[in-house]
């Protein structure tokens, strides 16, 4: 099995052809899968990946999850505590995990929330032919907020080439494990790089 930085490899090489990177340009998002054990290593790649992208003449966006996702919660009334969940468990926990899945998505499932606004609030300004965006640190959303909706709030709002480093495992064709152990979920558009 080649390694992530022979897969990144490969995709850059797509990249800086010029092929579209996601299935079409309503959708211009791919998803790169890796595993969750992987995190520091693809962290790494990644930045070299982008290092080489810039170097070939593109300009990458890149985008923390983490931060956005800590940015939403100290915006909130609850601000971070509403995550401090050391001592609570069954419906307690079920219940505070969800509040802190409004704080970060909103209220309604299929316009953006407060994360996917602060992501389309950083590539306002993105040119469709010369930016990139990576988006990184994804694993930081669990438990709180799985990915499968995250991208699809975004088409029509984010035009530009964008990728989302993935820690989940592929359990079919289209279908992915979230931190490879959610349920799988069938609801990914975007090409995926596995």
């Amino acid at each position: 099995m080649p390694s992530l930085k022979q897969r990144l490899e490969q995709l850059e090489q797509k990249i800086l052809a010029g092929r579209p990177l996601g299935p079409s340009t309503d959708i211009p998002f791919g998803i790169f899968v890796y595993d969750p054990a992987e995190e520091l290593e693809m962290r790494r790649q990644a930045s070299l990946f982008a290092t080489r992208l810039e170097n070939g003449g593109k300009r990458v966006r890149s985008v923390d999850l983490g931060a956005l996702l800590w940015a939403c919660l100290d915006e909130s009334p609850l601000g971070p505590r509403a995550l401090e969940v050391e001592e609570a468990f069954g419906s307690e926990l079920e219940a505070i995990l969800h509040q802190a899945h409004t704080m970060v998505a909103g209220q309604h499932e299929h316009e953006p929330g407060p994360l996917e606004r602060r992501i389309i609030e950083q590539l306002a300004d993105a040119d469709r032919v010369r930016d990139f965006a990576l988006l990184s640190r994804a694993g930081e959303l669990f438990p709180i907020y799985r990915t499968s909706a995250l991208l699809e709030r975004l088409i029509g709002h984010v035009r530009i080439p964008t990728l989302l480093l993935y820690p989940g495992t592929m359990t079919g064709p289209t279908e992915l494990r979230f931190m490879g152990v959610c349920d799988p979920s069938p609801n990914y558009r975007p090409t995926i790089y596995a």
